[in-house]
C-alpha cells in the first residue's frame, strides 16, 4: 500500500511541476559514482574500480594491470564513459587509479584539472 502511495505522489509532483523523465539509454556498463557535465555537452562518469569488473569492455583489447590492485589485477573493462549528449551515446574512458576521489578532477569551469591523481 505504501508503495502505491509514494508512486502515486511521485506523479503528481511529477505532473505539477510539468517534469519528466526520460531513460535516454537502457545501460551504459557503469554504476556512476560521480557525474560531471563538461563545457562541451559531455558527462564524464566515474565507476568504482575496487568492486570488480564493470559491463562495459575497453576499445582495441585495451586492459589495466595492476599487481597492487586488491580486487582485479588484470582487469579489461572500463570503470569511468564518456557520454555525448548531442549523440547520445557512450565511449569508455580508461583508469588507471582509484576513482574514489574524482570530483575533483574538473575545474569549476567544467574542464579537466590536468594536476588531478
Amino acid at each position: 500500500m505504501l508503495v502505491v502511495l509514494l508512486s502515486c505522489r511521485r506523479n503528481i509532483l511529477t505532473d505539477a511541476a510539468g517534469g519528466k523523465w526520460d531513460l535516454l539509454l537502457s545501460n551504459i556498463g557503469i554504476s556512476a559514482m560521480h557525474m560531471q557535465l563538461l563545457n562541451n555537452d559531455k558527462v564524464v562518469i566515474f565507476d568504482r574500480t575496487d568492486f570488480g569488473r564493470s559491463n562495459i569492455s575497453l576499445p582495441n583489447g585495451i586492459c589495466r594491470n595492476d599487481p597492487n590492485d586488491v580486487a582485479l589485477k588484470h582487469d579489461c573493462t572500463a570503470h569511468s564513459v564518456e557520454y555525448d549528449v548531442s549523440a547520445n551515446s557512450i565511449r569508455p574512458l580508461m583508469i588507471l587509479t582509484d576513482t574514489w576521489c574524482s570530483s575533483g578532477a574538473v575545474h569549476a569551469r567544467r574542464n579537466f584539472n590536468p594536476n588531478w591523481r
